[in-house]
Formats: C-alpha cells, sequence, structure tokens
C-alpha cells in the first residue's frame, strides 16, 4: 500500500501538460517509472489478510492507487484519446505487471476496474461495454486480488479521466480510507448532481 501510495504521488507531481522536456519533468516520470518496475517485486501475501475487513481496506487502497497511476502514466505514455473506441483500446492497452512470481501478471485498467475493484458488483453492463469488459473469474489466480466485498463509492471516487470523473485524485491510504472515500464521494456528488425542484 505505500508503494502503490508513494507511485500515485509520483504519477501526480507530473505536470498535466508538461511535454516531459523540462530536466525537472524527467526526474519525475523516471521516479514513476522507478516505482511501477518495483510492483513486480510485490509480496502478494501482504494484501492478502486473513481479517476480512483488513484485505477489503489494503485491497481498496492498492488497487484505487495503482489504477490511477496507471491513468496518469498511460496518458503520458500513450496520450490522450478522443473517441470511445479509442478511450476502450486505451484501457486495454494501459497496464502494469505486478506481484512476484507464482503471482506476477499484467493488470489493465480494464481489469483492474472490473475484474478487481467491481468484481462483485452486479452494475449495469450492455451494449459495447458487455463485450469489451473482462470477466471476474474466480477460478484464476489473477483474481485472489479482486476486492472481496462490493463497495458502492467505487463509482464516485474512481477517476476515470473524462469530463464526468473529479479534476482531482486523492491518494489513499489504509488508515484514512473510509474518510478519504467519503470526502470524495461528497465532493463528487456537490459538483455533479443538481435537483431541480420545480421539475421534481
Amino acid at each position: 500500500c505505500l508503494l502503490s501510495a508513494k507511485l500515485l504521488r509520483a504519477a501526480l507531481s507530473i505536470p498535466n501538460d508538461s511535454d516531459l522536456s523540462s530536466a525537472e519533468d524527467a526526474e519525475k516520470f523516471q521516479a514513476l517509472l522507478h516505482y511501477s518496475s518495483q510492483l513486480r517485486d510485490v509480496d502478494s501475501r501482504l494484501l492478502l489478510e486473513e481479517d476480512e475487513d483488513l484485505k477489503q481496506t489494503k485491497l481498496l487502497v492498492f488497487w484505487l492507487n495503482i489504477y490511477h497511476a496507471l491513468l496518469v502514466q498511460g496518458k503520458f505514455i500513450i496520450g490522450n484519446q478522443k473517441t470511445m473506441m479509442g478511450f476502450i483500446k486505451f484501457t486495454k492497452d494501459a497496464c502494469y505487471e505486478i506481484f512476484r512470481e507464482p503471482y506476477r501478471d499484467v493488470y489493465s485498467l480494464i481489469d483492474i476496474e472490473h475484474s478487481i475493484l467491481r468484481a462483485h458488483s452486479k452494475g449495469n453492463k450492455s451494449g459495447i461495454m458487455k463485450i469489451v469488459t473482462p470477466v471476474y473469474n474466480p477460478k484464476k489466480p489473477k483474481w485472489d486480488f479482486a476486492v472481496p466485498a462490493n463497495e458502492p463509492r467505487i463509482s464516485f471516487v474512481l477517476n476515470t479521466g473524462r469530463v464526468s470523473s473529479l479534476s482531482q485524485v486523492p491518494v489513499f491510504t489504509v488508515d484514512k480510507l473510509y474518510s478519504q472515500m467519503n470526502r470524495a464521494c461528497e465532493q463528487f456528488l456537490s459538483s455533479f448532481v443538481r435537483i431541480q425542484l420545480n421539475k421534481r
């Protein structure tokens, strides 16, 4: 969880509009690459706690930070996508190799969102999303790291980089996760929800 937080902080330290031509931004990007390469050495046992609540917390912190760092790093390497099909391809192409052997595997943005963070969600997947979304399979070792219980607040705190997301990304920590998620939900709702009383 500490590595995922360092990784995300490194990603967020690079200005959004940077082309990495300045020495300072290039150095920050090197730090991002350094932390992302360390993901291959993560001992998976550190996440799979016997206590279900602690396991849920650690998995949420780890994967939320990883998802957001990968989103930022992917945009620097692959670029912004303007079409829906381009974005879907981006979510499959942007990926990290995570964990020591024998659990090492490749996790893309779409894997992390739908088979890890939303693994037990009964969310509506229709049309093209039904075709491209990976299916959670508990028999595959890769999905041993799925968040065990459905967490509805994921829909509000997960920043996908589109206009329907908050402009800020929190760096989640184990000791403050639930207060951070509540705050992010409040910010999302105050930014995007409008009640028109005259139209009920």
